[in-house]
C-alpha cells in the first residue's frame, strides 16, 4: 500500500506518496509516525534550509517553526508611516543553541551624530551581547546563542516612515556543524568573502557612518589544509576609524594606524603581520589593532580565525567625526 500526502510550495500543489510495506494496523500506524518524523526532522545542512520557504510573521506575532521570515506590516513595501513598536517571539526548540538571522532586507533610520541608533532600531531581548542595529544592513546577519526551550524576542522600534525590514529566522541544532562558536556574532564559512562593519554603506566611500557602543566578534570557519588568513580593503571602498578624515592635509595618501594609535574605534586582529607598513609611522611589521583612513592589509596564522570590532559609547564627542566603519575581503590562504 501507499501513503501520500499534498503539498504546496508557492502556487503549486505537490503530490508525494511512499511505498509501506503491508503489515497489521498497529505496525502500519507505526510507519505512518517514522515518516511524519522523518518529514519533520530538522536539516543540518544550512544551505538546504535557507532553499525551503519559510511562513511569513510581522509584528505581535509568535513563531516555533524552525524557519520563520519577519517583516514589517507593509512589505515588500516600505511603511508609509511610523510603525512604532513591531515585535516577534521565537521560541526555541527542545535541541535549538543558536539563531541565525538573516538581514535580507534592513533599511531604518540612521544613527544620531554620536553613531547611536537613538531613532530605529532592531534588538534581540534576552541577549545582551547583541548590539543595537540600526541604518543600512541588507545582506548582514547575526548568530544568536539561545537556551533551548526559551522564547527570544526580536524587537523592532520603527519610528521613521519609509522604513523596511525582512529578516529570515533560523533556529540551529545544539549538534548542528553549522553553529556558530562561542562568541561569534557573525560566522563566515567559506574559504573568501566579504565583511563589513554595521551601516556600512558600500555604495558610497564616506557615506553610513558605523555604530556606537559595538563591541563583537566575526568569525571564519578553518578549513582542512588552510593554515592562514589575509585580510585586505577592497579596491574602491572606504576606511575610517578613530580619526576625523576632514583633519588629514588633502596632498596624503589616506593613511592607516595600528596598535596605541588606535584607542576609541579600531579592529583587533590576533597574531597579524601587516602587508603594506610604508604609510604607517615607524614601518612595523607586526600588529593586532587596526584604525585610521586606511587598511594597511594584514595577515594571521592564529587559529582560530577571527577579528573583533570595537567602538566606543561616542563619536562626535571625541573627535571621531565621519567614521565610515570598515570593509575587508578575507581569504583563508594554503598550508605550505
Amino acid at each position: 500500500m501507499y501513503f501520500c500526502k499534498l503539498g504546496f510550495v508557492g502556487a503549486s500543489v505537490l503530490l508525494g506518496c511512499w511505498a509501506v510495506v503491508q503489515a497489521s494496523p498497529a505496525s502500519l500506524g507505526a510507519q505512518y509516525e517514522n515518516l511524519l518524523a522523518a518529514e519533520a526532522a530538522p536539516s543540518d545542512n544550512y544551505a538546504s534550509i535557507q532553499d525551503r520557504t519559510a511562513p511569513t510573521q510581522s509584528c505581535n506575532s509568535r513563531t516555533s517553526s524552525q524557519e520563520t521570515t519577519f517583516t514589517n506590516p507593509s512589505y515588500p513595501n516600505a511603511q508609509t508611516t511610523a510603525v512604532g513598536a513591531c515585535s516577534m517571539t521565537v521560541s526555541a526548540g527542545s535541541n535549538t543553541c543558536q539563531l541565525r538571522l538573516d538581514l535580507s532586507e534592513f533599511s531604518l533610520a540612521q544613527p544620531d551624530g554620536e553613531g547611536v541608533c537613538a531613532t530605529s532600531y532592531l534588538t534581540v531581548t534576552g541577549n545582551p551581547t547583541v548590539p543595537r542595529i540600526c541604518g543600512e544592513n541588507a545582506g548582514q546577519h547575526l548568530y544568536v546563542d539561545v537556551t533551548s526551550g526559551t522564547n527570544v524576542v526580536l524587537d523592532v522600534i520603527s519610528q521613521s516612515a519609509n522604513e523596511k525590514w525582512s529578516i529570515k529566522v533560523t533556529q540551529i541544532p545544539c549538534n548542528s556543524a553549522n553553529r556558530a562558536p562561542t562568541g561569534c556574532l557573525q560566522y563566515f564559512t567559506t574559504t573568501s568573502g566579504t565583511i563589513s562593519s554595521f551601516n556600512y554603506d558600500s555604495s558610497t566611500t564616506t557615506g553610513g557612518n558605523h555604530l556606537s557602543g559595538q563591541s563583537y566578534g566575526v568569525c571564519i570557519k578553518g578549513q582542512s589544509g588552510y593554515c592562514s588568513i589575509t585580510y585586505s580593503q577592497p579596491l574602491g571602498s572606504g576606511f575610517s576609524l578613530t580619526f576625523n578624515p576632514s583633519a588629514q592635509a588633502p596632498n596624503l595618501p589616506p593613511l592607516p594606524l595600528v596598535n596605541g594609535n588606535c584607542t576609541t574605534d579600531y579592529i583587533i586582529i590576533p597574531g597579524a603581520t601587516i602587508t603594506d607598513s610604508s604609510n604607517i609611522a615607524g614601518s612595523p611589521s607586526t600588529a593586532d589593532r587596526f584604525c585610521g583612513l586606511a587598511f594597511p592589509g594584514a595577515t594571521s596564522s592564529i587559529q582560530p580565525f577571527n577579528l573583533n570590532f570595537v567602538s566606543n559609547a561616542a563619536e562626535n564627542t571625541d573627535g571621531d567625526v565621519d567614521n565610515k566603519g570598515f570593509q575587508l575581503d578575507y581569504t583563508l590562504n594554503r598550508c605550505t
